[in-house]
Parts: structure tokens; C-alpha cells; sequence
């Protein structure tokens, strides 16, 4: 079987022997796919051993996500990358698509959809945003925004007809403790903004605990995810635990801003 040598996957990992499985398996069209580890402490390198396309690069210590992304366009400058977590996995049509893709030199990137998998049930709603994952490669192409990052688009940009899977096996307490992590970034974004320029949803979040109620009635009504059986109604709990979080992040900010005004 013919190999394709025109795309890169790119692979960020820390701890995910419950994750990386799945995404390599899905990688075997690549000549080469690069893993660029966190200095995992369980079995992922290991596991990532197994496949032969696979070569290892240690990250840097101490660089955050937006950082690590950065210094792995450094390293891959010029070569068009497909850059995926690891709880990311290819669907089965996009494995056959990409298997014999050729980059246009005229496009600066791909987008992809990402729909979640819960229960083993894709849900093939537009929950998770799309993403640039195919571009070139190029120094600081990305900056950061909250908890996630934001790729400095460079030309024009081309959506993939087919999918990319997002599904977490890691376990719940770290799920958790991810999710608060990711509030406490979000919500000191929420502030260094101007109001007036926010996203309507961004807008709502100013108002501690509003979100939980309009987001509920979202992914219910609206979106009637409950269609998708307890898999639906898994991410809808999921959404509440995360806009929680944030509410108690921002509610905690007007506290603090008003124990400082009482004090002079």
C-alpha cells in the first residue's frame, strides 16, 4: 500500500494511554506521523511504539498548549501538518479521503468538522467548533484565546467534506479537574475584552449563572439533542458541570471587585 508523504499528522499527547490508540490506528495512510509528548508518565509512549510510522519528540517543559503549538510549527516549518489531540480520531471516510490528498499550494488551510462521540453514539450536531487541523506549518501561527487557541489564518481556507471524531476516555476526575482548569482561563478572557465586543454567548456568560439556563433550554429545544438517546443527555449534563464552573469564576471576580471598591 502506497503511503502518503504529502501530509504530516501531528500528534500532541500527555498521559492519554486511554486515547491514543484509537487516533493512531487511524493514521496508518501516513508515511510519518510525528507524537509530540508532554513527558507522559503512563503508558502512551508504549502504546504509540506499536505503529512504525510513528516517531517520538519530547516537548518541551513548562510551555502551555498555545506554546507547545508553536514550537511545533518551528519545528515542521514548510511541511503541511495535520495537527490532532489525541482524543481525536479519524472517521472512516475521511481515512480513505485523506489517504490520497494532495495540499493545494494555493490554500492555507482545511477545516474540518469535529463531532463528539459519547456512549459509542457520534452525535452529528455542530457541538464542538470546526477547525483548521491542515495547513503549513509557519512560525507563531497561533495565539491564544481563553483556555483555547486561535490560528493567524494566512490565505484561503477549504472545508472537508467528511469528519473528525472527538471522544475522551480519560478518566472523570481528570475530566473534571480539566474542565475547571479550562474555566478558570475563559473566564479572566471574559474580562480582558471589552463588553461591546464579545460574542452574544460570551455576553451572557458576564451574567453569572444565566448561561446554565439559556444552554439547557439550547441543547434541549433548540438542538433536541435528547434524540440521541442518554448520549445526548450526557452532554448536556457535561455542558452544565463546565458553565458551572465558570459562573463560580466570574460570580468570584464581581466579588472580588467589590470587596476593592469597599476598601477605599
Amino acid at each position: 500500500m502506497m503511503l502518503n508523504s504529502k501530509i504530516l499528522p501531528v500528534v500532541l499527547t500527555k498521559n492519554e494511554e486511554h486515547n491514543i490508540e484509537k487516533c493512531l490506528k487511524r493514521l496508518k495512510w501516513a508515511k510519518k506521523v510525528l507524537l509530540f509528548d508532554s513527558f507522559s508518565d503512563d503508558k502512551t509512549i508504549f502504546l504509540a511504539k506499536k505503529y512504525s510510522n510513528v516517531k517520538i519528540i519530547k516537548c518541551k517543559k513548562n510551555l502551555d498548549y498555545v506554546g507547545k503549538l508553536n514550537f511545533i510549527n518551528r519545528v515542521t516549518q514548510n511541511s503541511y501538518i495535520f495537527l490532532l489531540d489525541a482524543d481525536y480520531e479519524c472517521s472512516r471516510k475521511l481515512v480513505k479521503e485523506l489517504a490520497n490528498f494532495t495540499p493545494s499550494q494555493n490554500v492555507f488551510g482545511y477545516n474540518f468538522k469535529i463531532y463528539n462521540k459519547i456512549y459509542g453514539k457520534v452525535l452529528k450536531e455542530n457541538l464542538y467548533p470546526s477547525k483548521i487541523l491542515l495547513f503549513k506549518s509557519s512560525k507563531n501561527l497561533f495565539k491564544r484565546f481563553g483556555h483555547k487557541e486561535i490560528i493567524k489564518k494566512k490565505g484561503h481556507v477549504r472545508d472537508f467534506k467528511n469528519y473528525i471524531i472527538h471522544e475522551d476516555k480519560k478518566s472523570l476526575k481528570r475530566w473534571f479537574k480539566n474542565q475547571y482548569f479550562y474555566s478558570v482561563k475563559d473566564s479572566k478572557k471574559l474580562f480582558q475584552i471589552d463588553f461591546s465586543k464579545l460574542t452574544i454567548q460570551n455576553k451572557i456568560r458576564r451574567i453569572p449563572f444565566l448561561m446554565n439556563i439559556v444552554s439547557a433550554i439550547y441543547y434541549t429545544f433548540k438542538l433536541n439533542l435528547l434524540r440521541f438517546g442518554m448520549a445526548g443527555f450526557f452532554y448536556i449534563l457535561a455542558r452544565q458541570v463546565y458553565e458551572t464552573f465558570l459562573s463560580i469564576n466570574v460570580f468570584i471576580y464581581f466579588l472580588r471587585r467589590i470587596l476593592k471598591l469597599n476598601k477605599i
